[in-house]
């Protein structure tokens, strides 16, 4: 009886990991051909791409710091420039910069001061020398 159990126990094992590793050999080939789909990034056009984007949206990043004195927290103009900055795709290397420049929006929809908006973006200028143009 005990025998009978045990083998029933090995038997059904034995499958399990049969099936396993059929699966897991069909699907090898599927999980390859997916990462070779992809194409490679080119980083230096990402870059080029990215820096062409920021050179679109600073101006509207500097006027709607402009308008401190009239009103800062210009939500639909905010939220605007948000959204194309969120949308851009960029090398890790302007990670740090983007960021930057999207806490500083969520700081200008808190109600920070127009003078220290200005400062702020002066700094993210200043810090990052591509911004500069």
């Amino acid at each position: 009886m005990k025998s009978k159990k045990g083998g029933i126990i090995f038997f059904i094992i034995i499958s399990v990991v049969f099936i396993l590793l059929v699966f897991i050999y069909q699907n090898k080939g599927v999980i390859q051909d997916r990462i070779e789909e992809k194409p490679a990034v080119d980083l230096q056009k990402m870059a080029g791409e990215y820096k062409e984007s920021i050179k679109l949206i600073k101006p509207l990043y500097e006027d709607l710091i402009s308008r401190a004195n009239e009103n800062l927290q210009d939500k639909k103009a905010i939220n605007n420039l948000r959204s194309k900055l969120l949308e851009l795709k960029m090398p890790a290397e302007f990670r740090e910069a983007h960021v930057e420049l999207v806490l500083l929006l969520d700081k200008i929809e808190q109600g920070i001061s127009g003078e220290e908006a200005k400062e702020k973006f002066k700094e993210i200028i200043e810090r990052y020398e591509w911004l500069n143009f």
